[in-house]
């Protein structure tokens, strides 16, 4: 019984924050749309409104998204000139080579709630005919609540997380995952690779 009370008390928790993080990328999502910018969810958002089905599950603490390369620049200055601030800028220098020397720029922040700008997904090409263009402009069409979202096809899906894993896995930084969870990336994982592979 206070395993259960333990239990439930942390899944209310999580889904206040997921719906809080919700309504604070609402606002992310109408910046960016007034500037035609299109953005894909990444990770927990994406995860939360599709394979986990319900709220709550999937625990988060930030918003990542994903634009073309050549949006993402003007995607992060849009945000701090809407009261988002970053921490992470090291000199002018740094400013000028951001793009190439991460996947995503210095994360943002607003009133206690973060988001990532990501402009790329894996260290190497995605495959021999794939580009991140081709990604987002194939994106799949979803729905949070009554607002149009965009998330990536279930294999690239997975297969970002799957890589995102093991980055952390490597530097000894895992999160605890479901069982049910690590297995089914494994077996998707692994029909993925075998397809999208350079």
């Amino acid at each position: 019984e206070e395993a259960m009370a333990i239990l439930e008390n942390g899944y209310l928790q999580s889904i206040v924050r997921n719906t809080w993080l919700t309504e604070r990328w609402k606002e992310v999502n109408t910046i960016l749309g007034n500037a035609g910018i299109k953005h894909i969810l990444l990770k927990g958002m994406a995860l939360e409104h599709t394979i986990y089905g319900t709220k709550g599950l999937r625990q988060m603490n930030d918003n990542d998204i994903l634009v073309k390369r050549d949006d993402a620049f003007k995607a992060w200055s849009l945000l701090q000139n809407k009261g988002f601030s970053h921490e992470l800028i090291k000199s002018p220098f740094h400013k000028k080579i951001m793009l190439d020397i991460g996947k995503h720029l210095p994360c943002l922040y607003k009133n206690g709630y973060a988001v990532e700008i990501h402009h790329k997904l894996f260290d190497n090409t995605i495959s021999n005919n794939k580009s991140y263009n081709d990604l987002i402009d194939d994106a799949v069409e979803i729905f949070i609540g009554d607002i149009k979202a965009y998330i990536l096809s279930e294999e690239i899906q997975l297969m970002h997380l799957i890589d995102h894993f093991e980055r952390h896995a490597m530097e000894g930084n895992v999160q605890l995952r479901q069982y049910a969870d690590r297995s089914e990336e494994r077996r998707v994982g692994k029909e993925c690779r075998s397809r999208w592979s350079p």
